[in-house]
């Protein structure tokens, strides 16, 4: 019966470019995702409605298909992980989920790169040894080096902004400060929680773009004393 309806849902889905009908599809989808049996991952459904070239951007459709994400990454273990991916021989070559979430992940929504960040976590989690080594391998494994990035650039943000209340101290000045700390926290929490996984390959990921994009950078600076290496980030905020 599940396989039914799962192809009516790609039937329709092929048929249907309102968004106006795909939010509330998408919702429904995911309530049907978190109480189907795990056999049901056992053919391309999940997969072609993730790949579904959805029209994003307009309307309400972004954080409802977050959430269909989220849902199939929750049911997701050693046993289904393997239904989700394409692999080639012994290697994961795809990785339908994975890929579509981290599309998501700047968006200017935090709730949504909230979602986002859980999705990745859950399929961490499962550790299963090919598809780690498919998340830790370039291109891949960018994901890792663009939060480092992300984290670097947040970091020359908060720097403009202990220089501006150097110059002229105003609570707003003060209150964005505090909102540009938060932000930070974030990332340092995320990258935490990413390495508490406890998975060697993810740990190293992690660690590399950390000294690799961050650690080393602001150390030539500290060393140099003038700038070198294209960041805005003083000595102050280091």
């Amino acid at each position: 019966m599940e396989y039914q309806v799962l192809a009516e849902f790609v039937r329709v889905l092929r048929i249907c470019t309102d968004t106006g009908i795909q939010a509330p599809f998408l919702q429904y989808l995911s309530i049907f995702i978190q109480n189907i049996e795990n056999y049901c991952f056992s053919n391309d459904h999940i997969n072609n409605i993730i790949a579904h070239p959805f029209n994003f951007g307009c309307g309400d459709l972004d954080p409802y298909y977050i959430s269909f994400l989220r849902a199939i990454s929750s049911k997701v273990n050693i046993g289904i992980i393997s239904l989700l991916v394409k692999v080639h021989g012994d290697t994961v070559v795809s990785f339908p989920l994975y890929s579509a979430a981290l599309k998501f992940s700047q968006h200017s929504e935090r709730m949504i790169q909230t979602a986002v960040r859980a999705i990745t976590l859950n399929l961490y989690k499962v550790s299963d040894d090919m598809v780690l080594q498919f998340l830790s391998t370039p291109p891949v494994s960018d994901y890792f080096s663009n939060l480092v990035w992300r984290l670097k650039e947040q970091c020359s943000h908060l720097d403009g902004h202990v220089h501006a209340l150097k110059e002229r101290f105003t609570d707003h000045g003060w209150k964005e400060l505090l909102l540009e700390a938060d932000k930070i926290v974030d990332e340092i929490y995320h990258l935490k929680d990413i390495i508490s996984v406890g998975e060697s390959c993810l740990s190293e990921a992690v660690a590399l773009s950390l000294l690799n994009f961050l650690i080393f950078p602001i150390l030539r600076r500290l060393l140099k004393t003038q700038q070198s290496d294209g960041s805005n980030l003083s000595v102050v905020t280091s």
